[in-house]
């Protein structure tokens, strides 16, 4: 989210994007991500989000991407 808020350290901001000019499976997710900030934002409640993801879900979306490879 400090990428897409432009706060991430110039540092970190340079090798991440260095990492996305050779990784399309991050610039995919990346897109996907954005996508899902502004639909959230768009649609979302006013409730703030919670500060952790649940680790359930966390493990379901591994598992689902490991399902696709």
């Amino acid at each position: 989210m400090d990428y897409l808020d432009e706060a991430l350290p110039p540092p970190e901001r340079a090798a991440l994007e260095a990492h996305l000019g050779a990784c399309q499976d991050c610039v995919r997710y990346l897109e996907s991500y954005r996508v899902t900030v502004a639909l959230g934002k768009k649609y979302g409640g006013s409730e703030p989000p919670p500060a952790a993801m649940p680790e359930d879900l966390v493990r379901a979306i591994l598992a689902s991407r490991r399902d696709k490879s």
